[in-house]
């Protein structure tokens, strides 16, 4: 694999788990959703007190 490939999928981990961290679950609190993510991309992100889900 192409070492600027790495970089790429190394930046994409590092801005999503800042972006998570940082931006969705605090707004999702805010609404009174708990959330429960060890911060690793591989592990789902458990959400509760959930009213209803909206498959789109």
């Amino acid at each position: 694999m192409p070492a600027f490939r790495l970089n790429q999928d190394e930046a994409y981990q590092r801005l999503t788990v800042v972006l998570m961290r940082d931006e969705v679950i605090p707004l999702l609190e805010r609404h009174g959703v708990s959330v429960e993510w060890n911060g690793a991309l591989d592990t789902r992100i458990l959400v509760a007190d959930v009213d209803a889900v909206v498959l789109v």
